[in-house]
């Protein structure tokens, strides 16, 4: 066996010596998820995010350098950022950014949002709403998919991903946990253990998704980091559209 092998083994075999000794508790719920740190800035826009945390430490726009811009302002600084995705970066350390000290008054530091974490990154992406009016003569609606027209509001958190402190070992995360539903290598000498979250309504259809993905560093074995995606996230969006179609195939379809 190679040395890569031997490598990618030792995540299996530590959890199937957890399995044997009956450590592994049932996969993770959604409560354990919004307790780890950051989780509740998915969903939300970026202008909430502004007003709860203060401004970042850095927004890096992820379009094509030739994407028009938008000039706007956040209490008083100017911003400009094309309508692409956007990451968003906030620390828990000192980075020589002037931008930690400011919050929104009656709001936590920042320091607070990234509690539990030395580095949060957001990913952000322009997300509409769904506008119902109703029709001039007053009978029935209309309804339209609109885009926000302030950019910081458009723009909704789809993914975050925290460096933790202090780094948790596999076996504290599959006791808190149980067995991740996936291991998959990293190109970044790490592996992935993955969690996947169900949001089931009250006749078990699924309804949202999340992947939770714990990096487990090789050398240290020991979660360095972990991001939460959401089903706005494609990867996630198929693993949702795949339980839905199980979901009809038992249940509805004859």
């Amino acid at each position: 066996m190679s040395k890569r092998s031997n490598r990618c083994s030792w995540v299996v075999l530590a959890l199937i010596g957890l399995l044997a000794r009956g450590h592994v508790c049932m996969a993770m719920t959604l409560e354990q998820m919004q307790k780890l740190p950051a989780v509740q800035l998915l969903n939300e826009r970026i202008d909430a995010v502004f007003n709860r945390c203060g401004f970042p430490i850095r927004i890096e726009d992820l379009a094509a350098s030739d994407a028009p811009k938008r000039s706007f302002v956040w209490r008083e600084r100017p911003i400009s950022l094309s309508a692409g995705e956007w990451k968003v970066t906030y620390s828990s350390v000192n980075e020589g950014s002037p931008s930690l000290a400011e919050t929104a008054p009656g709001t936590a530091p920042p320091r607070t949002c990234v509690r539990g974490a030395s580095r949060l990154v957001l990913l952000a992406r322009e997300v509409g709403v769904i506008v119902r009016t109703k029709k001039p003569a007053g009978y029935g609606y209309l309804t339209r998919y609109q885009i926000p027209s302030d950019p910081l509001h458009a723009h909704k958190v789809l993914r975050i991903d925290v460096s933790v402190i202090p780094a948790l070992s596999v076996i504290t995360i599959t006791k808190r946990y149980g067995e991740p539903d996936e291991i998959m290598a990293s190109k970044a000498g790490a592996h992935i253990m993955r969690y996947w979250v169900v949001v089931r309504d009250k006749i078990h259809s699924p309804r949202n998704a999340f992947a939770v993905d714990f990096r487990i560093d090789l050398k240290t074995k020991h979660c360095v980091g972990f991001s939460v995606d959401t089903d706005s996230i494609e990867f996630v969006a198929k693993r949702l559209e795949h339980l839905q179609g199980q979901w009809e195939r038992a249940f509805v379809l004859d």
